[in-house]
């Protein structure tokens, strides 16, 4: 049985036999229970008892202030031991404010309210439990003094060590805190590699008799650095099982700072990054991913360890207004980071300016640059030109370029195709028709089939309206032109309202000349050719070695009439010679060039893996242009040279080549400094040449924490805030970053804390 008494105050003793062996043998026990406050009542044999303020402590439940503690089995026993008076003992599992106290087997915990202390006799357990979540944060002898029990004090203060929170490694100390319903846990998350040791913050809340609570279980990170590109926001909370954490971040594209940011959803999966979807649809021109560069569809998902972005995407270049760009590409893009360069390739279909390609290889830089191949297929009306095309990209200047293989169709006359250029003014291929070198050119926006132009001859003058006045007196209202001394081969392209005009010509000597129809002789050899396009409206006729002078154009009866006439003579080809040479870290492009009357030539420079530039145009006859090899892979570089004639090109010729060196790594930062002022450190340093920007670190010695914010080019210090008294001893570290987000060796300082 059990015999219960108790004082005035309300406490008192219950005695029981414990585990009986007879009538009247057994062991005997002793439980107290009661407050362990002052009650302003007499306690045991009429004297006052003093007690502690808050205090209790019994079978079920022990506490001071905003400590509590309650068996998870059993019942506390009073200690016996005179030192203790007042305290409990507990042998098994304890709740402790929402955390569970599992002592090592044959150790005793003892809890004394009344002098706030907590002590065991050997190891003990100290569990973080619940929302499916169960972390030992500790194991070791007890022996804590609370200086407090309000909430707000704190229970325990340790180094973290080889610990982790659903996944996430726990860095720095952990310090836990009372709360007046259980403890508050903040704690830093180190991030997955990718992150570069930038760790989030979280704060955990457990509570009596329930532990963790769910939705306290949330990571935050205000902006981190991932190679070159940046994440922001990121917001992640536990989803209750399987270390699975999801939410929203912010990632910023390269480079950064500046760069394009893209919302996403983000998952991460006992602490690496799983995966990362998102969708955009964003106004023209889109989103700047570099200079004239721009992302006008995304949708898919990244990857973060390693770096890697996999998703169905649209990609424009060089914007046309009012919703048009130069070059798009539709279908799948990889942004890959190798080396700390970001290399974004597109696969799929495309457009150059309205135009359809095939089988689109883009290679981008998010600095503006992009290597590209492609098939093409272009019906012009009057002649198809399809091929293989590889180009360049330079969005800082405004320039597209290719050269292109080309097979080419002229209605049903077979036509053997050359070289093509293409630039984003238009394209040009040279070719053989019937007997001929022939010539077919399209400025892009112009329309189809009117603004194409066929001509003989690779080397053409523009097609041009003639002059006024020109006006054969043989026959008064004639369209007429005029032929130069010294020319070897004349076109003259006639186009009607409607139908191929058929003519004769009256030379200057007043007789007549009949073309010869070239469709059906296949041949463009004689002293007068003529060949119907009547896809255009048009009819080409060529002169060859035409008497010099002023030509009449006669309709022969039942002809279409001449609406329009357009002339064009062959030319001295355009030739260019070029050679690359040393100067200093720079090289020095010198040229020459021959036979450029009515052209222009642009040099660009082409590497592997988006090592492309523009290097500007011919000054003239010969010269020089000095220039840094393209950003990108050391090794072979060729230097391409467009031929342009009124704003067409002519053709786009290999003139020189280099091997360039691998890329330097930059400099380190040197002079930095840093002040500390409350929760806020100023840093400061010496800028490095050829920086893009700066990554700066702020490693907190005593929380582990680490905060890393980016620099721009131009900047020599930074603000960080968000210190807090635990971070202890910072170290600080500045480390430029070049514009593909490669980062050189870091300045280091640090500040007492």
């Amino acid at each position: 049985g059990m015999k219960v008494a108790a004082a005035g105050d309300g406490g008192g003793v219950a005695v029981y036999r414990r585990d009986p062996t007879g009538l009247t043998t057994g062991t005997i026990g002793v439980s107290a229970f009661g407050t362990l406050a002052p009650t302003g009542r007499p306690g045991v044999g009429g004297l006052p008892g003093t007690g502690t303020p808050g205090a209790v402590a019994g079978c079920d439940r022990a506490s001071v202030g905003a400590l509590k503690a309650m068996p998870l089995q059993g019942c506390f026993l009073p200690s016996v031991d005179p030192l203790y008076p007042g305290a409990v003992v507990s042998r098994g599992d304890l709740d402790l404010n929402g955390l569970i106290l599992r002592p090592d087997p044959g150790v005793q915990i003892v809890l004394d309210p009344r002098r706030r202390r907590i002590d065991s006799t050997g190891k003990v357990r100290v569990i973080l439990r619940g929302a499916g979540v169960e972390v030992t944060l500790l194991r070791e002898k007890l022996q804590i003094q609370l200086p407090s029990a309000g909430s707000g004090a704190t229970l325990f203060d340790f180094a973290a060590g080889n610990i982790d929170l659903a996944g996430f490694p726990i860095k720095g100390r952990v310090v836990v805190q009372l709360t007046a319903t259980g403890v508050r846990i903040p704690l830093s998350l180190a991030l997955p590699g990718a992150f570069g040791g930038i760790t989030g913050d979280a704060t955990v809340i457990a509570e009596s008799g329930r532990g963790i609570r769910l939705d306290s279980l949330k990571l935050q990170l205000t902006r981190a650095p991932l190679g070159p590109m940046e994440i922001r926001d990121l917001l992640i909370s536990y989803s209750g099982g399987s270390e699975t954490w999801r939410g929203k971040a912010t990632l910023g594209l390269p480079p950064q700072p500046g760069g394009a940011s893209l919302g996403a959803d983000v998952t991460f999966v006992r602490g690496r990054f799983q995966m990362g979807n998102f969708s955009l649809r964003p106004p023209f021109p889109g989103i700047a991913v570099g200079p004239k560069v721009f992302f006008t569809e995304l949708r898919g998902g990244f990857g973060l360890d390693p770096i890697r972005i996999n998703v169905g995407a649209s990609f424009g270049a060089l914007a046309v207004p009012p919703n048009l760009h130069t070059v798009t590409v539709d279908g799948d893009m990889a942004l890959t980071v190798d080396g700390g360069t970001v290399l974004l390739t597109f696969t799929g279909a495309g457009k150059i300016l309205g135009i359809t390609t095939s089988r689109v290889v883009l290679n981008a830089t998010t600095d503006g640059y992009a290597e590209m191949t492609a098939g093409y297929d272009i019906d012009l009306g009057v002649a198809a030109l399809r091929g293989n095309l590889e180009g360049f990209l330079d969005g800082r200047r405004g320039q597209f370029g290719a050269t292109a293989d080309a097979s080419v169709t002229v209605g049903p006359i077979p036509a053997t195709g050359q070289r093509a250029a293409i630039s984003n003014r238009g394209i040009g291929a040279c070719y053989t028709l019937l007997d001929a070198s022939a010539y077919v050119g399209y400025r892009f926006g112009e329309p189809i089939p009117r603004g194409a132009r066929i001509g003989v001859g690779c080397n053409l003058s523009e097609f041009e309206i003639p002059r006024p006045g020109a006006r054969a007196a043989q026959a008064p209202g004639a369209p007429a032109f005029t032929v130069a001394a010294g020319t070897t081969l004349q076109n003259v392209e006639l186009t009607a309202p409607a139908g191929s005009p058929t003519v004769v010509l009256r030379a200057p000597d007043g007789s007549i000349v009949t073309p010869v129809d070239a469709g059906a002789t296949g041949s463009f050899a004689g002293p007068a050719s003529a060949l119907a396009l009547p896809a255009a409206d048009r009819t080409l006729v060529v002169l060859r070695n035409p008497r010099p002078g002023t030509w009449a154009v006669v309709p022969v009866p039942g002809s279409p009439p001449v609406a329009q006439l357009r002339v064009a003579r062959e030319l001295p080809a355009t030739r260019v010679t070029a050679s690359v040479g040393r100067s200093g870290a720079r090289r020095v492009l010198r040229y020459r060039v021959t036979g450029a009357a009515g052209a222009t030539v642009r040099f660009s420079e082409r590497g592997a893996r988006g090592a492309v530039r523009d290097l500007g145009t011919a000054g003239g006859s010969a010269g020089r242009v000095t220039f840094s090899p393209a950003d990108g892979p050391g090794g072979r570089r060729e230097i391409v040279a467009l031929v342009e004639r009124g704003g067409i090109p002519v053709s786009a010729p290999v003139v020189a080549r280099y091997t360039a060196g691998a890329v330097r790594r930059l400099a380190t930062v040197r002079r930095v400094r840093a002040t500390r002022r409350g929760s806020a450190v100023t840093v400061r340093w010496r800028g490095v040449s050829g920086a893009a920007g700066y990554l700066v670190r702020v490693r907190g010695a005593r929380s582990g924490r680490v905060r890393a914010r980016l620099a721009g080019s131009r900047a020599r210090s930074i603000r960080i805030t968000g210190l807090t008294a635990d971070d202890g001893r910072l170290t600080v570290t500045v480390a430029a970053r070049d514009r593909r987000g490669r980062v050189g060796r870091s300045g280091r300082s640090t500040v007492r804390g």
